[in-house]
């Protein structure tokens, strides 16, 4: 038994929050939704999850964030990992990726537009990423969050 679990510790690596850069489309995912396995397709679930956020946050608020954000959590305290996971719990981790990777690459290090030109040039914003914003996100209750409202939740000015 301690084998077979190794050998999927192995075979089935971590969610990982790490990425270069953000989707452009979805286009390369139409045939992700057909897909009879999440076991196997995991990775492109996720990936359809991101840009169904992106696409999402850039035209309208996000609704359930915080629901979303909690199946990452779930996820990773989860004993079976993969096993467990289904095709919405893919696409809702992949989701909350998403919506952070966007506002992260989007305001950290940025100037706040609302502030005068003698004090913007001292602050930027600093945004919180991985795990960390998972846990920012998984607290909103509201029903629907918008990009303001998300950059208010995860970024500073400092």
């Amino acid at each position: 038994m301690k084998i077979i679990f190794l050998f999927l510790i192995i075979i089935f690596p971590q969610l990982s929050f790490a990425k270069s850069e953000l989707p452009k489309d979805c286009n390369h995912l139409k045939e992700v939704s057909e897909a009879d396995s999440v076991l196997f397709n995991k990775k492109e679930f996720i990936q359809l999850g991101e840009c169904l956020a992106i696409h999402t946050i850039k035209r309208k608020p996000i609704v359930d964030l915080g629901m979303i954000c909690k199946e990452v959590i779930e996820y990773q305290n989860g004993p079976f990992g993969t096993l467990s996971l289904t095709k919405l719990e893919a696409i809702y981790i992949g989701q909350c990726s998403g919506v952070i990777s966007y506002t992260y690459q989007r305001y950290n290090e940025e100037y706040p537009s609302n502030m005068n030109l003698r004090h913007r040039r001292n602050n930027k914003y600093s945004c919180v990423n991985g795990m960390d914003a998972v846990h920012v996100l998984s607290e909103i209750t509201a029903e629907k969050t918008s990009r303001s409202e998300l950059r208010d939740l995860l970024c500073e000015v400092r």
